[in-house]
């Protein structure tokens, strides 16, 4: 959770909310039909009479498997079913003795509407973090991070020179919800990605940030006509801006500010106070900022980080740098570690996809859970609920029914203050 002032953090409201409240966990088959139901939104592509087993007990098998970290293959998904078959038919996912195949799996993952897939939570939890966000007054004014990165599924490559796939993500760093994620055959291709996904988003009270490789003309243009802010690292591919910021922090000509912030110095040059020879869509102020957080470390070795952005207010600027690796830092980090997701051996784009908005949804679940619970970090959650996946469904799911929270919030607000 991002300990930010100007931007929002709906992981510390539900925090907030959730902190002093009594939370038995009860695991029951009513949670998994409110999670069957949440999953029969994603259309079925399957000829109707040619059905063996219904799209949504597939993907709930699929999901109990990622939530555990172990959905890797669809040979594995297959064998755990037969291994695990009496828990998965008192749960109503299967019938006995009726089990799916890996090439079912395949065949599902291959074809399924994985926009439809990200969709059909993505609808229940934005809602969630919406009314818990609207218990804390200070919540309305503040900003949301967007950011943008690319993450490299090393195991869709084979050794005939197939290359590895490349699922660029947009994250919602805000709300830990991602919002989009798009298997690209090469780096570059982020690019024109990014520029055609940013237009589809409300921008306002929005910051986006991503590498110095979204440092675009174009990009930021995009974003400051939607009414957004961006703040890009700008390092050589942008060689005229930053020799620019270079020499406007070095020669000394236009006043500078400054301060420390989460182990970073700032500097901070407005574009008003020079002339600019580049003309940099909507930029207000250019950074010089100076990283200490690997101080301890025996290869440190700070250098002058460089970035532009078109915001004027320097402690929300340094906020947006400072979160605004938390889509690598947190989101790719928990697939990586704990999902295994280098580990997916799939070639196909449409299963790689579904796959990896599989694994964001089950890592919203494992940082709402977090939140929830009161830890202090996702490593307790996943210690928590990794061998115990339909806890974590009951205690997350639940909330995902607008009556619900109303009705927790109508019960639980009595004589509490909102959350600060």
């Amino acid at each position: 959770m991002n300990a930010s002032e100007g931007l929002k953090d709906y992981m510390k409201c539900i925090s907030m909310f959730f902190c002093d409240l009594e939370r038995p966990l009860k695991v029951g088959k009513t949670e998994i039909n409110t999670l069957l139901h949440i999953l029969s939104g994603v259309t079925d592509f399957r000829m109707p009479g040619k059905i063996v087993y219904r799209i949504e007990n597939l993907l709930a098998v699929c999901f109990i498997l990622a939530l555990k970290g172990e959905f890797h293959s669809f040979s594995y998904a297959a064998t755990y079913i037969r291994v695990w078959e009496d828990e998965f038919v008192s749960l109503g996912l299967v019938e006995k003795g009726k089990l799916p195949s890996h090439d079912t799996f395949r065949r599902v993952l291959g074809h399924l509407d994985a926009n439809g897939l990200r969709d059909a939570f993505v609808k229940r939890i934005g809602p969630f973090l919406e009314k818990m966000a609207s218990l804390d007054e200070g919540m309305r004014n503040k900003y949301r991070l967007l950011s943008g990165d690319g993450k490299t599924f090393s195991g869709s490559g084979r050794k005939d020179g197939t290359a590895n796939l490349n699922v660029f993500n947009i994250f919602n760093a805000s709300t830990s919800v991602c919002l989009s994620s798009v298997p690209l055959t090469d780096k570059d291709s982020e690019i024109p990605e990014f520029q055609r996904m940013l237009p589809k988003y409300d921008l306002r009270k929005t910051i986006v940030t991503a590498d110095a490789l979204h440092c675009q003309r174009e990009t930021c243009r995009i974003v400051t006509s939607h009414k957004g802010h961006y703040a890009f690292k700008v390092k050589g591919n942008m060689k005229s801006l930053h020799e620019e910021i270079i020499s406007s922090f070095e020669d000394g000509k236009a006043p500078v500010s400054g301060f420390s912030h989460n182990e970073c110095d700032y500097e901070f040059l407005k574009v008003k106070d020079i002339i600019s020879d580049v003309g940099w869509p909507s930029a207000k102020t250019y950074v010089r900022m100076v990283s200490h957080k690997r101080k301890d470390q025996k290869n440190y070795n700070p250098e002058y980080q460089y970035f532009v952005s078109s915001l004027s207010e320097n402690m929300l600027i340094a906020e947006a740098i400072d979160n605004r690796w938390q889509i690598e830092d947190d989101l790719h980090y928990f697939k990586d570690t704990f999902l295994a997701e280098d580990c997916c051996t799939f070639m196909d784009g449409n299963a790689v996809k579904v796959m990896a908005i599989l694994n964001n949804i089950v890592f919203s679940f494992y940082r709402i859970a977090t939140a929830m619970m009161g830890y202090s970090s996702m490593m307790e959650t996943k210690i928590r609920f990794k061998d115990r996946p339909l806890e974590l469904i009951a205690l997350v799911v639940p909330m995902l029914k607008a009556k619900n929270v109303s009705d927790l919030i109508k019960a639980n607000m009595k004589g509490r203050k909102n959350p600060e």
